[in-house]
């Protein structure tokens, strides 16, 4: 055959997190299990998600905010793990029969948050590359995960970064200017709408010490930070 193909679905993290977070710990207890048997292949991920809403009992209730992050934790972990590719499962829901609502769209084809943060990271991520994860002394935190992309056309830094609980952590950028990005955006259709920031820049100087050292703080909702070039100042 010519893929290791796997599933991943969030209520069964713990049976690899020896291994990582997320869908890394169970694609590495996997690679590992190829290399006790002297075999390799790309890993496929067939179906992997989370959903907005269920009937179901605990832990399978979802919701849109942890649908919508996961959207983001999950791919973003998949490309890091050097996973081959990895699919959403669903597209859309199925009727309310089925009794778990999986899609990144409703049964009508209409747009949930989970799909906002889907266009939103495709946007983010279509002219980057992956570079390599960041370090908990670089984080801050030892719950806290963040990873850096390049931009292929000119090299500049793109983190996304998030903590795996209510705490905080706080990365250091060296740049004269960053740009502070929700996983949710204002300018993409959702439905319900789910609290969102719009972004904004944050310059060197802003502290009152230009240094080229900009601190972030972040929560447990991923942020995209991108460094920029630093927009001219209007002299009157």
């Amino acid at each position: 055959f010519d893929f290791f193909n796997i599933h991943y679905f969030p209520v069964y993290e713990s049976a690899y997190s020896g291994w990582g977070r997320g869908i890394s710990g169970k694609t590495k207890y996997f690679y590992e299990m190829m290399d006790f048997y002297t075999v390799k292949y790309p890993i496929l991920v067939t179906e992997m998600g989370y959903w907005s809403s269920s009937n179901q009992p605990s832990p399978w209730q979802g919701s849109y905010e942890e649908q919508t992050r996961l959207v983001v934790l999950e791919y973003v972990r998949s490309i890091a793990t050097n996973i081959h590719a990895s699919f959403w499962l669903l597209v859309y829901d199925l009727p309310a029969s089925h009794g778990v609502e999986r899609g990144l769209f409703d049964i009508d084809g209409i747009p949930k948050p989970a799909a906002n943060a889907y266009r939103t990271l495709v946007n983010k991520l279509q002219d980057k590359y992956f570079e390599r994860s960041l370090s908990t002394d670089e984080l801050g935190n030892t719950a806290a995960e963040g990873y850096l992309f390049r931009s292929v056309k000119d090299g500049r830094q793109l983190y996304i970064v998030w903590t795996n609980d209510d705490s905080k952590g706080r990365l250091r950028v060296q740049a004269p200017a960053i740009l502070v990005s929700d996983k949710l955006s204002s300018e993409l259709p959702m439905t319900p709408v789910l609290a969102h920031f719009d972004p904004y820049i944050i310059r060197d100087e802003d502290d009152g010490n230009p240094d080229g050292i900009i601190w972030v703080t972040f929560g447990v909702d991923p942020i995209y930070i991108e460094v920029i070039k630093p927009p001219v100042k209007y002299q009157p």
